[in-house]
């Protein structure tokens, strides 16, 4: 089995202010060199780990560097499974981070867009299961749904003997 695991392609229009990093007005030219990578490689599938775009959510650059980064995926003729990053849906809700805080609102773009925040599918004897980390450690609904699945999903995983691989945009826990 061949598959591919990109991340962080933080596409943004090649127009938009690179701030500090001159690089980054190359973004979105890079990320559909990647795609033609990917074709060459001839994967069966992608899982990208979030923060597809830069502008984060709310802001004004935010649904165009979508546009421009699902141009580039459509051209793929295989499955990409994404995760979201804090570019894609906002931030864990602290004051300390730069991201405005995942909301509803941003969620339903990232679905329409992307798919499921979190999901699992099988290849062979193999369980691939993303997670959405954005989440993780707010002590909301959506945290507790999402650990339910995950303890339902790794448990019927187990059971049938499948190798697991799990992933997300951030480490579970990111200090003690």
């Amino acid at each position: 089995m061949r598959f591919v695991v990109i991340a962080d392609t933080h596409v943004r229009p090649d127009t938009d202010d690179p701030g500090e990093f001159p690089a980054n007005a190359l973004l979105a030219g890079r990320n559909r060199h990647a795609v033609q990578i990917i074709e060459a490689v001839r994967p069966e599938f992608v899982i990208h780990l979030g923060d597809v775009v830069h502008p984060v959510p709310g802001s004004p650059g935010h649904p165009g560097a979508n546009e421009l980064a699902l141009d580039a995926y459509r051209q793929l003729e295989i499955p990409m499974y994404v995760v979201p990053g804090n570019h894609d849906v906002g931030d864990k809700p602290y004051g300390w981070v730069d991201a405005p805080a995942v909301s509803p609102v941003h969620y339903e773009a990232f679905i329409e867009r992307f798919g499921p925040r979190y999901q699992s599918f099988a290849r062979g004897q193999c369980r691939f299961v993303l997670i959405d980390t954005s989440v993780l450690n707010t002590g909301w609904d959506t945290e507790t749904e999402q650990w339910e699945w995950l303890e339902t999903t790794l448990r019927a995983a187990s059971e049938h003997r499948e190798r697991i691989f799990v992933f997300g945009h951030y480490p579970p826990y990111l200090w003690d």
